[in-house]
C-alpha cells in the first residue's frame, strides 16, 4: 500500500475499521435464523417445515459460505475489494429477499438462504478482514478481532431486528413484503457507504 495514501491528512485509515465492522454487523443475518425457524416450523403455520429442514437451510448457508469465501479471497485479490464487497451486498439481500417472497417449500428457503445468501456472506466476509490487514500492516491482530466481533455482534442486532420485524407485521401480506424490500434497501445503502470508504 501507498505509503503517501496511508499517511494522507486527508484520509483517516481508522474509517476503515468502521466499514469493515457494518459491514461484518450485515453480514451477522446469517446467525438471526432461529427466529425465523420458529415461524417456519409452527405446525399451525403456513410453512410448516420440520425441524431437521430448518436446520438444513441453516447448515447450508454455513456451506456456501465457507466454500465461496476461499473464491472471494482470490477475487478480491485480482479486481479489488469494492466490488466484491458490493457483490456480496446485493446477493445476501436477494437471497433473503427472494426467500421471502417465494420461499414457501423447504427447496426454495433452502435454495434462496441456504445457497444464494450464503454465496452473498462468503463474497462480502472476507473483504472486512483482508482490506483492514492492509491498512493495519502493525496491528493484524486487533484488526481481525475487531472486524470478526462485528460479525458476531451482527447476529445479536440481527436476532433483535428480525424479532421486531416479525412481531410488527403480517409477512404473508403486502405490507410485510414492502418492509421486507425497505430493510435491504436500507442494507444495500450501508454496505455502499462503508464500500466507498475503500
Amino acid at each position: 500500500m501507498d505509503a503517501s495514501v496511508i499517511n494522507s491528512r486527508y484520509f483517516n485509515r481508522w474509517l476503515v475499521v468502521v466499514g469493515a465492522i457494518l459491514i461484518q454487523l450485515a453480514l451477522g443475518a446469517i446467525y438471526a435464523w432461529s427466529v425465523f425457524t420458529t415461524l417456519l416450523t409452527d405446525p399451525a403455520g403456513d410453512y410448516r417445515f420440520s425441524a431437521s429442514q430448518a436446520a438444513w437451510v441453516f447448515s447450508a448457508g454455513l456451506a456456501t459460505f465457507a466454500l465461496v469465501m476461499i473464491l472471494a479471497g482470490k477475487w478480491q485479490a485480482k479486481i479489488g475489494p469494492r466490488p466484491v464487497a458490493m457483490a456480496g451486498g446485493l446477493v445476501l439481500g436477494a437471497g433473503y429477499l427472494l426467500g421471502g417472497l417465494y420461499g414457501s417449500t423447504f427447496w426454495t428457503q433452502f435454495f434462496f438462504v441456504g445457497i444464494v445468501a450464503g454465496a452473498g456472506i462468503g463474497l462480502a466476509y472476507v473483504v472486512p478482514i483482508a482490506v483492514g490487514i492492509k491498512w493495519f500492516p502493525d496491528r493484524k491482530g486487533v484488526i481481525t478481532g475487531l472486524a470478526v466481533a462485528g460479525f458476531g455482534f451482527g447476529a445479536t442486532l440481527w436476532v433483535k431486528l428480525a424479532d421486531s420485524w416479525l412481531a410488527a407485521a403480517e409477512y404473508s401480506q403486502p405490507l410485510g413484503i414492502a418492509r421486507r424490500a425497505e430493510c435491504f434497501r436500507n442494507l444495500r445503502r450501508n454496505l455502499f457507504r462503508a464500500c466507498s470508504a475503500w
